[in-house]
């Protein structure tokens, strides 16, 4: 899926490998949110451009590509389903902890009653 109607979003790196994430007006033709493309010289993703108007659903279909990228590169053989079940798990826990998650905040020490 290459062409001039991409706006190019932003690189991130996994087990060494760049992926290049792009907002893609071809997918509005096709009807996708996303799609990720693990072949050929480059890792990329192209999201939906209407994601940048629903943060939550841009949120959940970056993640979910992003899965699909790991499994890749991983070898791992995820199913559709496994993916999809990855993403809405990993938008939870990250709503779970909120700004908490990556930093470890101090804790408090609770009495035994």
């Amino acid at each position: 899926m290459k062409s001039d109607s991409r706006e190019f979003y932003k690189s991130l790196k996994i087990g060494g490998i760049t992926i290049n994430i792009y907002f893609e007006e071809e997918l509005l033709e096709e009807g996708m949110l996303g799609f990720s493309d693990f072949s050929g010289y480059g890792s990329e993703i192209c999201l939906h451009p209407g994601l940048k108007n629903n943060p939550e659903l841009f949120q959940t279909t970056l993640l979910h590509e992003l899965f699909h990228q790991v499994s890749a590169i991983y070898s791992l053989d995820l199913e559709e389903v496994d993916v999809s079940v990855l993403a809405i798990a990993a938008i939870e826990i990250q709503n779970g902890l909120g700004e908490g998650l990556g930093k470890l905040e101090k804790t408090k020490k609770t009495k035994k009653t």
